[in-house]
């Protein structure tokens, strides 16, 4: 089955956000995000590995996700899941364009390596 196929008949409906971090002028952070847009992608998760982060354990999942064709992703950027799945984001950790894509292959797509991140860690 060809990604594409994956895409139109598993695809999900996801929303893609772009993170900014500023200063006020007290010196703390501000945190806004903006919304790039809404894609089809199919979602590949990978197996969960456990990880002692500050001294506890911790789950991270991470994920493969395929969209069609050419999509302006950066790292950090941030998946927003369809509401049918459970809450949470991916953060994006890699964005890979295969050269079919530069060819002009139809069967083009990028593919994204992402981390599912908490809700809480999104605010």
């Amino acid at each position: 089955m060809s990604v594409a196929s994956l895409i139109a008949s598993r695809g999900r409906s996801i929303a893609l956000y772009r993170p900014s971090v500023g200063r006020r002028a007290d010196g703390t952070k501000t945190r806004t995000e903006s919304k790039v847009g809404d894609y089809v992608a199919f979602i590949q998760p990978n197996s969960a590995t456990q990880q002692r982060q500050q001294g506890r354990e911790t789950m991270r999942q991470e994920a493969t996700i395929y969209f069609e064709g050419v999509v302006d992703i950066r790292t950090d950027d941030e998946i927003g899941l369809p509401s049918s799945l459970p809450q949470g984001r991916y953060r994006v950790s890699g964005v890979r364009i295969p050269d079919e894509i530069l060819s002009g292959t139809p069967n083009a797509h990028t593919i994204v390596d992402a981390t599912r991140i908490l809700p809480a860690l999104t605010t």
